[in-house]
């Protein structure tokens, strides 16, 4: 059984990750991506919170992908993570 799309190398992607702390899941992710054909400037990253080191490291793998960010900021927020995934 196939859950993606057959024709996902021609579609806008939206990857939606909500705390980037490192940006190491993103770059796995967006990797998988890549391997089903998706081009890195077809991806749009969506993400609430995320630290100028993980930010920078997405950029600096995929130049051409598009980052949209609610926050930059040293320190990521756990707490909202834990109510987020309902870990508190």
């Amino acid at each position: 059984m196939r859950l993606i799309p057959e024709d996902l190398q021609e579609r806008k992607v939206l990857l939606m990750y909500p705390i980037m702390s490192t940006g190491n899941t993103v770059v796995k992710a967006v990797k998988v991506l890549m391997d089903q054909g998706v081009k890195p400037k077809s991806i749009i990253l969506l993400n609430l919170f995320c630290t100028p080191n993980a930010v920078a490291s997405v950029a600096k793998t995929f130049p051409l992908m598009t980052i949209l960010t609610s926050e930059v900021n040293p320190v990521a927020p756990n707490h909202f993570g834990q109510k987020y995934f309902g870990t508190d």
